[in-house]
C-alpha cells in the first residue's frame, strides 16, 4: 500500500523559493524556468559557434588586410603574373553540436607588372676609318618586376662638318627580358648549381617562368648568374630556377629581383669624308625604352671617331749631288739635277695604294740608275741608309719608262700615319 503521509516534512521539487504556491503556479514557474534555462544553454552554445565562425573570419581579415597594407612596400619586388591567393575557412556544428563539413572560398589577386628603366651599358666610344663600320656590343639588363619588351631606336646622329650620310643599324628591333622575384632565401655557392624557388606565372606550358628560361643571363643585386634549367608549375604556388653564379659566392634573399640581361650591337658605318686634313666623329645617342612605360627609357651616346689620312707632298731640287735642296735653283746646261720628293702623312690612319708618278722635266734626260728610296725626313741623296731602287718593274715597286713613257713611277704601298717616303732620281739639263 502506498503510503500518501508522512511524519517528515519534504521541500516539494515544485517549491517557488519565494514562497508556497499553488500546484497549477507551482508547474508554470518550474516549466518557464527549464524553458529558460534550455534556452540559456542553447545560446551559449550558438555563442561558441559563432565565436568560432567569428575568429575564422577575423583571421582572414586579418591576413587581407595583412596582404593589402604590405603590398603597397612590396609590390616593385613581387614578380609580375603571380598569383596571391587568400583562402577563408568556416567551421561549425549542428545545434546537437555535430561537427559539420568545412566551407571555404577564395579570392585571386594576380599582380601586375611595374615597368621600370632598364640599365643600358656604356660601350668604349671607338676609333675607325672610312668605309670600315664600328660595332658596339650593349648589354641591357631588366629593372622590371615581370617580362617586358624594348624597342630599341636611334634617338640622334650627329656628324662633324668633314663627313656626311653616316647611319646607324641595330641588330635586333626589340628585345623581351624576362623577370621574376625570389621567394624563399637561398645562399649560392661560386660556380655550384643551385635551386632557386620563384613564384610561379600563370603559364606552365611554355618551359619558362616570366619569361626566364635555360641558357638566359641573369643579375640578382649586383651577381650574374647563369640559368641551367626551369622548373615551370605554372598557376598558384612556386616553381624553380637553377642558376649557377658567374662572379662567386651570393646570397639571395626573399624578395630580391632576378632579372634577364641581353645583349644587341649597334653598327656605326661612316659616311662620305669631304675633309681629310682632320679626323671626323660621328655621335649617335640611341633609346631603348620599355614598351608599357613611355617614360621608362635608357639612353647612351657613342662617340665614332673617324680617322683619315692626310697626305703631303714637297718636291725639292739640288744642284750640288744631294747634299742640299731647295725649292728653286739656278743651273747651267749639262748640270745635272737631283730631284727629292718628300711624300708625308700627317693624318691619324694609314694611307694605302701610295703612287707617286713624276714625269721627266721638259728639256733634261733621265739619268738610268739614280733612283733611291729613304724614310728619314730631309735625308740627303747620299745618305747610307737609303734604298737603290732599279729602273726595271721588279719587286722594290719603282720603274723608269715603263708603266708609263718617260716617267718615274714608284708604287709606295702603305705609307703609315705620321711617317714619310722620300724618292730621288736625277737628270741632265740638256
Amino acid at each position: 500500500m502506498t503510503n500518501f503521509s508522512s511524519s517528515k516534512s519534504r521541500a516539494s521539487p515544485f517549491r517557488n523559493r519565494h514562497g508556497p504556491q499553488t500546484g497549477a503556479n507551482h508547474f508554470a514557474a518550474v516549466l518557464t524556468a527549464r524553458t529558460s534555462e534550455l534556452t540559456t544553454k542553447e545560446n551559449i552554445m550558438k555563442s561558441r559557434r559563432l565565436n568560432r565562425i567569428s575568429k575564422t573570419v577575423l583571421s582572414g581579415l586579418v591576413l587581407i588586410a595583412l596582404l593589402a597594407f604590405s603590398s603597397g612596400s612590396a609590390f616593385a619586388s613581387t614578380a609580375a603574373d603571380t598569383t596571391i591567393r587568400n583562402t577563408v575557412a568556416v567551421n561549425y556544428d549542428d545545434t546537437a553540436g555535430n561537427a559539420q563539413p568545412e566551407v571555404t572560398a577564395s579570392a585571386d589577386v594576380t599582380v601586375n607588372l611595374v615597368a621600370a628603366t632598364p640599365t643600358l651599358s656604356e660601350p668604349v666610344d671607338q676609333t675607325t676609318i672610312q668605309a670600315t663600320a664600328a660595332i658596339y656590343s650593349y648589354t641591357i639588363t631588366s629593372n622590371a618586376n615581370g617580362p617586358d619588351t624594348y624597342d630599341l631606336s636611334e634617338f640622334s646622329l650627329g656628324e662633324t662638318a668633314g663627313i656626311n650620310s653616316s647611319s646607324s643599324l641595330f641588330s635586333v628591333a626589340s628585345i623581351d627580358l624576362g623577370a621574376s622575384t625570389v621567394a624563399v632565401n637561398v645562399t649560392i655557392l661560386a660556380n655550384t648549381p643551385v635551386d632557386i624557388v620563384v613564384p610561379s606565372d600563370l603559364d606552365g606550358t611554355d618551359n619558362e617562368v616570366n619569361g626566364i628560361a635555360a641558357g638566359d643571363t641573369v643579375i640578382i643585386g649586383t651577381d650574374t648568374f647563369l640559368v641551367n634549367s626551369v622548373t615551370d608549375n605554372g598557376g598558384v604556388g612556386t616553381s624553380i630556377i637553377n642558376v649557377t653564379t658567374i662572379t662567386g659566392a651570393f646570397t639571395a634573399n626573399a624578395g630580391d629581383l632576378i632579372n634577364e640581361q641581353g645583349i644587341f650591337d649597334l653598327t656605326v658605318t661612316p659616311g662620305t669624308v669631304t675633309d681629310s686634313t682632320t679626323d671626323q666623329t660621328i655621335t649617335v645617342v640611341i633609346n631603348a625604352q620599355d614598351t608599357n612605360a613611355a617614360a621608362a627609357v635608357a639612353a647612351d651616346e657613342t662617340i665614332t671617331t673617324v680617322q683619315v689620312p692626310n697626305l703631303s707632298v714637297d718636291k725639292e731640287v739640288s744642284t750640288d749631288g744631294g747634299a742640299t735642296f731647295a725649292l728653286t735653283a739656278v743651273a747651267n746646261p749639262g748640270d745635272t739635277l737631283t730631284y727629292r720628293i718628300t711624300v708625308t702623312n700627317a693624318g691619324t690612319s694609314d694611307a694605302d695604294s701610295v703612287l707617286i708618278t713624276d714625269p721627266t722635266p721638259q728639256f733634261t734626260l733621265y739619268t738610268a740608275g739614280t733612283a733611291k728610296s729613304a724614310t728619314a725626313t730631309g735625308a740627303g741623296y747620299g745618305d747610307a741608309t737609303n734604298t737603290v731602287l732599279t729602273d726595271a718593274a721588279d719587286a722594290d715597286g719603282y720603274d723608269f719608262n715603263i708603266t708609263t713613257g718617260d716617267t718615274s713611277t714608284y708604287s709606295v704601298g702603305t705609307v703609315t700615319a705620321g711617317s714619310s717616303v722620300l724618292l730621288f732620281f736625277q737628270v741632265t739639263i740638256n
